[in-house]
């Protein structure tokens, strides 16, 4: 039995799962509040559309890349520009240019409205929210908030302090800080905690979790005020200890 061999000007795409991708964009309505956010626009004739921009970069991440360099993979593959309407992808200079664009003011005007638009869309309560900060070490001297602070694993080398908020249940990331590296864990924790509540504002906290970095007076006044139920791990140092003996009921 022989088998006839044909060729075909159908286009072929190792990304072609990716319209179900689109297809989420689509329901989610994720152009349409791009459209409505303070989001820096070019000026010249040849620009891209802003929520081409963005969604064509969310698309680069959920295919792996995760330098602007590898974003040129979009660019090879016309079956990506048809599945998602795109006359054009970007390139990564393109990209850099956009991001270059954003400073403290706009991400504040911008990044707390989209999470919150977000969230708004998925069906939960009565959350538990974990709260942590991590320390990220950095070569050179470009970054922003480069400092040299508290670093476990690169002593005396300068790094960022992050702070963020998880999910604890659904594993995701709810809101994010990026905080030079001189900083504590706890710094600027009340607008922190404010702006989070905030994105989840029409949900409850069930319980709030952090660790010993976050153990502090002002912390547990802030939270008993909110009504928050929360569990902070302490130092076992001897002072505490004492303090634990001596209770008696």
């Amino acid at each position: 039995m022989g088998y006839k061999i044909e060729y075909s000007d159908d286009k072929v795409s190792a990304w072609g799962g990716f319209s179900v991708m689109k297809n989420f964009n689509d329901k989610l309505g994720l152009k349409t509040i791009l459209h409505c956010l303070p989001i820096p626009e070019s000026t010249s004739n040849n620009r891209y559309e802003t929520q081409d921009i963005v969604e064509s970069f969310l698309l680069s991440v959920w295919l792996g890349c995760y330098k602007f360099s590898h974003t040129h993979v979009l660019r090879l593959d016309d079956t990506l520009k048809q599945i998602f309407g795109w006359k054009q992808i970007p390139s990564d200079t393109t990209y850099k240019r956009f991001f270059q664009k954003f400073n403290q003011g706009i991400n504040n005007e911008v990044f707390p409205v989209l999470q919150e638009w977000f969230f708004n869309q998925l069906k939960f309560d009565n959350y538990s929210l974990d709260l942590d900060s991590t320390v990220i070490t950095r070569y050179g001297d470009l970054q922003e908030g480069n400092l040299k602070g508290y670093n476990p694993t690169k002593k005396g080398r300068a790094s960022h302090h992050p702070l963020f908020a998880f999910l604890g249940n659904e594993r995701m990331v709810v809101n994010s800080w990026l905080r030079s590296g001189n900083t504590s864990s706890a710094h600027h924790f009340t607008e922190f905690l404010e702006e989070t509540l905030s994105i989840l504002k029409n949900k409850s906290v069930g319980l709030l979790r952090a660790d010993s970095g976050f153990a502090s007076d002002t912390i547990f006044k802030l939270l008993e005020k909110k009504e928050i139920n929360y569990v902070i791990s302490g130092k076992m140092h001897a002072p505490l200890q004492d303090k634990i003996k001596q209770i008696k009921t």
